[in-house]
């Protein structure tokens, strides 16, 4: 009777301890990967998944050069921004200024900046304040700095009153 109280106690002792150790295992990789108990995805789906969620959440004017105009109000959507420009004589140029937000739970790291409308080649875009490998940690807010301009070639006669529409796309992936 004594042997198999004593092997009773063994395996209880045995089975609390397995309990405590996949539980510690269990915290430890929630902690190294916050996906772990989400089932990663890595786009967010609504679902409390742990995800980035990059977006511009606001867009202004904020320098306008020579005689350059907006045909129309600049607008964003989600990581897209729109610009629909007018410029009249070489050097015009207007600048925006566009607040970019992780409101995710991971880090993303910006991949791309594609021009995907706009082929005028003397029309062109910079960006300050973020380039293609820096981060934006979760929860951080960043401005940014865009600037459309129409620049020419000493080479090339001047095309007067040039207007484009032109759209920058960000892509971001898990950092």
């Amino acid at each position: 009777m004594v042997d198999g109280k004593r092997i009773k106690n063994y395996v209880i002792f045995a089975l609390i301890f397995v309990i405590i150790v996949m539980t510690v295992a269990i915290v430890v990789l929630a902690y190294n990967n916050p996906t772990f108990l989400s089932g990663g995805s890595n786009g967010g789906n609504g679902n409390g998944d742990a995800s980035w969620k990059v977006e511009f959440t606001d867009i202004k004017v904020v320098g306008i050069s020579g005689n350059a105009q907006n045909a129309s109000m600049p607008h964003y959507e989600s990581t897209h921004a729109y610009f629909d420009v007018n410029f009249e004589l070489p050097n015009d140029s207007i600048t925006y200024e566009i607040t970019i937000s992780n409101l995710g739970l991971l880090d993303a790291k910006l991949s791309s900046i594609d021009r995907i409308e706009g082929n005028i080649d003397f029309i062109n875009y910079y960006v300050e304040g973020l380039k293609e490998g820096d981060v934006l940690k979760a929860g951080e807010t960043k401005t940014i700095i865009i600037r459309v301009a129409y620049e020419l070639d000493t080479n090339i006669s001047a095309v007067n009153k040039v207007s484009e529409p032109i759209s920058l796309s960000f892509y971001f992936e898990q950092a």
